[in-house]
């Protein structure tokens, strides 16, 4: 008996944005969500998960494009990532605590791309697309040296 096999075809860039959203949505209600416990590890799960999708982005998105959407969509929510690092301290994570890695790695790669953006004085969206397609196609998916990459459960 032959097994059919299904190639199934993700909206990657709906999950980048509802992961994103997550954790935006996070940053936003922290003060009254961190009563109702459990918060610090949603959040550190989160950050987790975006850093293996990064650092395994040309592994397993289907094309270049899909990696395009990933890295437009981290510097699209640069500020709300950033809030994470007063989160994290706030909740008493250590500067090594795995939360802090993870952010630590997707922040530098966002800031990077936000960098090479702001150099162009790029204002639309559109422009801000096509320079990430060009460094990506350029130099590959930025992956910083300084943070060791997680390996999933």
């Amino acid at each position: 008996m032959r097994l059919a096999t299904h190639n199934a075809e993700y909206d990657w860039k709906e999950l980048w944005i509802s992961i994103l959203g997550l954790l935006s949505f996070l940053a936003g209600k922290f003060d009254t969500l961190l009563t109702t416990g459990g918060v610090g590890q949603l959040i550190a799960d989160t950050l987790a998960l975006l850093q293996l999708a990064i650092s395994g982005a040309d592994s397993f998105l289907p094309t270049p494009q899909s990696v395009h959407e990933l890295v437009y969509e981290l510097v699209r929510n640069s500020g709300p990532l950033a809030r994470h690092k007063e989160i994290l301290d706030t909740l008493g994570d250590s500067p090594d605590s795995p939360g802090n890695e993870a952010l630590r790695y997707i922040l530098d790669v966002t800031l990077f791309y936000s960098e090479k953006i702001g150099s162009t004085g790029a204002k639309e969206a559109s422009d801000a697309l096509r320079i990430i397609v060009q460094e990506v196609e350029l130099n590959g998916l930025h992956s910083p040296k300084s943070t060791t990459e997680r390996k999933p459960p």
